[in-house]
């Protein structure tokens, strides 16, 4: 692992994806002896691979709960939800006696592509504060389903918020700004070439007008602990620059 750090922003380089994700992993295992520990964790299948080891690490699953950080209102098309993809991997691994407590962030039945007829799981409107918040960076620095810095979307006061990606004919469900913000710990990763874009405008100084900033970008500037970004070689280097395993 290399440590640098470019123009105030703390990033962890790693020679792949595997020794990355244990890094991660160990973070949310040094969780286990302590109770009520709320852990967010991203959606989509970039952290696939995380998730499958962490479902065989959990000991003590009854100190944990879990929150996702997005979803996208595919109507009855379950199969696409973050919440049925990292529950069927868990549940391939953990054996069901163990009370493994993953919160969705909309109640089923999942009947319709609208966010006005699928309800928020009222649990959204009195969560805790999350111990450890890990957040996948997209190759366009979007961060859960923040896709912008508008005022609209940096006020919400709310835990979540509902967004629409341009282009996209679906909505999606987010954890708001102000409720990330509030994690004890964020950590941050990018994995692969198709980072490199994102992590490189990262590396440069910081964009000053807040409307032009990139969500990552954002969370980096008002969260009030460090954050460290993880990164593998492929995301942090230029192809001409990765370093060895």
């Amino acid at each position: 692992m290399i440590n640098k750090k470019i123009n105030n922003k703390n990033f962890l380089i790693f020679p792949n994806i595997d020794k990355a994700e244990n890094y991660i992993l160990d973070n949310i295992v040094n969780l286990q002896n302590k109770t009520d520990n709320l852990i967010t964790l991203s959606g989509g299948k970039s952290p696939e691979g995380l998730y499958r080891k962490l479902s065989k690490k959990l000991i003590k699953c009854d100190n944990f709960e879990f929150l996702l950080s997005d979803e996208r209102y595919y109507g009855d098309q379950t199969n696409h939800l973050n919440f049925y993809f990292l529950n069927k991997i868990f549940s391939d691994f953990i054996d069901h006696k163990k009370k493994l407590k993953l919160i969705h962030l909309i109640e089923e039945p999942y009947v319709n592509e609208s966010p006005n007829h699928n309800p928020i799981n009222k649990r959204l409107f009195n969560l805790n504060i999350p111990s450890l918040s890990i957040l996948s960076i997209g190759f366009d620095g979007h961060v859960a389903s923040l896709f912008d810095c508008e005022e609209a979307t940096i006020n919400e006061l709310k835990n979540y918020t509902t967004t629409q990606k341009k282009y996209l004919n679906f909505y999606r469900i987010s954890l708001s700004y102000s409720y990330i913000l509030s994690s004890k710990k964020i950590i941050l990763f990018a994995f692969g070439a198709n980072k490199n874009n994102v992590i490189e405008r990262l590396k440069k100084n910081n964009v000053n007008n807040e409307q032009y900033l990139m969500p990552v970008e954002y969370i980096l500037k008002y969260f009030k602990n460090k954050i460290f970004i993880v990164c593998d070689n492929m995301a942090f280097y230029n192809k001409s620059h990765y370093i060895g395993s």
